[in-house]
């Protein structure tokens, strides 16, 4: 009865050895493929965040003039404040990740058209999103201050159409 005995305990102890060996194996790699979603969603959050506030700014009338290639639009111009209000709304509370508060809009105008004649506005306007991520587990615990920062640009073609005015003097009765 006694060799029936240790040999269960042996089986038993193997068994833990085993089972501990595999725990030391698959934890640190599922916590890695956790913190590897997080790090996916967050880059998909940011890449929607620039989508929608470049589509809020190119949706109004331009900050420039015919032919302004690349001009960087500073916070006081209409189209910068139209992004950053899609920014500034936008909230997730699942995710570890700060969408930062700095944007980078610029626009590229080839041609807008003056009141009296009305028309759609040529040209892009571009927005560039900043978004820090911080992996709860294994990555954010190796990497030096703990964040990954990742970035996102989108190009939108201007949506808006100058609306001509009519001036009283040049309506024929």
């Amino acid at each position: 009865m006694q060799k029936k005995r240790s040999k269960n305990r042996k089986g038993l102890g193997t068994s833990l050895v085993e089972f501990s060996v595999v725990l030391i194996v698959t934890v640190p790699v599922v916590l890695s493929v956790i913190d590897l979603g997080y790090i996916a969603l967050g880059a998909q959050l940011n890449d929607t965040v620039a989508r929608d506030a470049a589509r809020a700014a190119a949706e109004g009338p331009p900050a420039g003039v015919n032919g302004e290639t690349n001009k960087a639009l500073k916070a006081s111009d209409q189209p910068y404040q139209r992004a950053e209000n899609v920014v500034e709304n936008f909230y997730c509370t699942n995710v570890p990740a700060k969408i930062r508060d700095t944007l980078a809009v610029t626009e590229s105008l080839v041609d807008v058209p003056p009141n009296t004649d009305g028309g759609a506005v040529d040209g892009t306007i571009a927005v560039e999103t900043t978004v820090d991520i911080y992996p709860p587990f294994l990555i954010g615990g190796i990497l030096e201050g703990h964040k990954i920062t990742l970035a996102a640009c989108h190009n939108i073609p201007y949506t808006y159409v100058v609306p001509k005015v009519v001036i009283p003097s040049q309506v024929k009765i």
